[in-house]
């Protein structure tokens, strides 16, 4: 189920909107007529003069759910009213609009109740957001949770809603896009769509988010909850803790391809030093026997010398003898 309440509304403008409407019907009326829209708005406006002071007297709100039948609505309705926003003992119609494609009621009621008091009207957005979860657990209704614009009838709006819609389908489409809030400015601005932001006072600190378009303001949990600005900044947190992790897993792999090149530039330099280590070490090695060999003198050499030449002159005696 989803819920808003309207406010500023006069009686007058709040009963023909409603009663005024194609395929109007309405369900439910205490203490006001419900066939004709200035009759009952004269009842309310009536009932609001016990108390002048209350110059805010028209409670006005939607309510959205799949419905099963009449007759749960308005039971739906009136819980709503009496039991969980205390707006009880007073004036109050309940009418069904079937003009899109999926059907809602609106609500009327007079926050001047029969004995000339007033209803504190203090919170009532609020409490009427709170009251949808317990509601719709209670009487085992389809959870709203997000707007499905294959059921919206864009031809059917007009005005304000119109240009809400607009904000929303924008913002639906560029914010996969973005990755932070300026990003997401700077293109909802192509769209003449421009951000404005509530600061808390003396500060710079942001508080909440508007989106506003022609002469059209509204706040961003207006044109839907998940664009709150902390649920923005929080949807937009997300997509750049994405990116990053990309990023990250990007320089990872150039600092791992990096690594392997230098590993392998160390391995075939490692290799080339083992085997110039392998040569220098044969020749070292080689040298060091030749160097520890014992030392051969002149003597030993020069008697080597005449052992040859004596074998040489016998062998050349014994050629000449046998010629003889």
């Amino acid at each position: 189920m989803l819920s808003k309440v309207y406010h500023g509304h006069s009686f007058y403008h709040a009963c023909r909107y409603i009663v005024t409407k194609q395929n109007a019907k309405v369900l439910y009326s205490e203490g006001v007529k419900g066939h004709d829209f200035k009759l009952m708005a004269d009842d309310f406006i009536m009932q609001q003069q016990l108390r002048p002071a209350k110059k805010k007297a028209c409670f006005h709100c939607s309510l959205s759910f799949l419905f099963r039948n009449d007759e749960l609505i308005v039971k739906i309705a009136k819980e709503y009213l009496k039991r969980r926003l205390n707006i009880a003992d007073t004036q109050f119609s309940i009418t069904k609009h079937s003009d899109r494609r999926h059907p809602h009621i609106h609500v009327i009621a007079n926050l001047v109740n029969n004995k000339g008091k007033a209803i504190s009207d203090s919170y009532l957005g609020l409490r009427g957001k709170k009251l949808e979860q317990a509601i719709t657990k209670e009487y085992k209704l389809k959870p709203a949770l997000k707007k499905n614009l294959a059921l919206t009838n864009f031809e059917a709006l007009r005005g304000e809603d119109a240009k809400r819609y607009a904000i929303y389908i924008a913002i639906k489409e560029l914010l996969p896009q973005c990755r932070t809030m300026k990003e997401l400015q700077r293109k909802l601005k192509q769209h003449q769509i421009e951000i404005q932001y509530k600061f808390k006072s003396g500060t710079r600190e942001v508080q909440g988010i508007s989106f506003k378009l022609g002469n059209n303001i509204f706040k961003g949990s207006s044109v839907d909850r998940s664009f709150s600005y902390n649920n923005l900044k929080g949807q937009l947190g997300v997509a750049e803790k994405e990116v990053q992790q990309v990023e990250t897993s990007k320089n990872i792999f150039k600092i791992n391809a990096g690594e392997m090149k230098n590993i392998n530039t160390d391995l075939i330099t490692m290799n080339n030093r083992s085997l110039l280590d392998k040569v220098l070490s044969h020749e070292t090695a080689k040298l060091i026997d030749a160097l520890m060999r014992p030392e051969q003198n002149n003597e030993q050499i020069a008697g080597e010398l005449l052992k040859k030449q004596r074998k040489k002159k016998k062998k050349g005696q014994r050629f000449t003898g046998g010629i003889h």
